[in-house]
């Protein structure tokens, strides 16, 4: 059974998805499914961070099955 893995992004100062639901996201996946990196930041993506994400979906992608 695979299981695809996701990542949540999320800015410290969000005030659309505070970082106590962006905790309690992660924690309702199995463990091993979710990845969560926090940046200082609003709801917006700094740029930085849009190619660090990029990154990690081509590495995903590119991994074996699970």
């Amino acid at each position: 059974f695979h299981q695809q893995r996701v990542l949540l992004a999320a800015g410290r100062d969000d005030p659309l998805f505070p970082i106590s639901g962006v905790e309690e996201v992660v924690a309702a996946f199995a463990p091993g499914i979710a990845d969560h990196e926090i940046f200082d930041g609003g709801h917006e993506l700094p740029p930085a961070m849009l190619a660090h994400e990029v990154g990690w979906l081509l590495r995903e992608l590119n991994a074996p099955s699970r």
